[in-house]
């Protein structure tokens, strides 16, 4: 079941809800389980008032969801034929990985990461134990 009231300052649901524009509860992409799994996964449901849509478990769980809905499209065709009728979905990951890297800026750069260090910061590490 999936559940929206229309006000995003009701409680961390509804702000999540909110964040993920998945707030037509006739077409969900997440039913409201899941999205109370997420929230509860991110640490303190109390770190902010209820339904703060800045609140970082809010934050942190629409991350993790953005990463699920991705992981959904990226198994599907990006390109579909149908007689003369062709439809294009590949701009829909390239929405969702947008979103992703907005929602990660708001958190100040603490979303996801996946590297290593820059040539230049190792280059000063390096001068700096000389």
């Amino acid at each position: 079941m999936a559940s929206y009231s229309g006000d995003p300052t009701r409680n961390q649901r509804d702000a999540l809800r909110f964040r993920l524009d998945d707030t037509d509860p006739g077409n969900p992409h997440f039913e409201d389980g899941e999205l109370d799994a997420l929230l509860a996964a991110q640490g303190d449901a109390g770190d902010a008032a209820p339904g703060n849509v800045l609140a970082p478990t809010v934050l942190r769980a629409a991350l993790e969801a953005l990463a699920i809905l991705e992981s959904r499209f990226a198994l599907q065709p990006t390109k579909v034929t149908v007689g003369k009728a062709s439809f294009d979905y590949s701009d829909g990951l390239r929405v969702l990985g947008e979103r992703r890297t907005a929602l990660a800026a708001l958190l100040g750069g603490r979303g996801w990461y996946a590297g290593g260090i820059s040539a230049t910061d190792k280059a000063e590490i390096g001068r700096a134990h000389v």
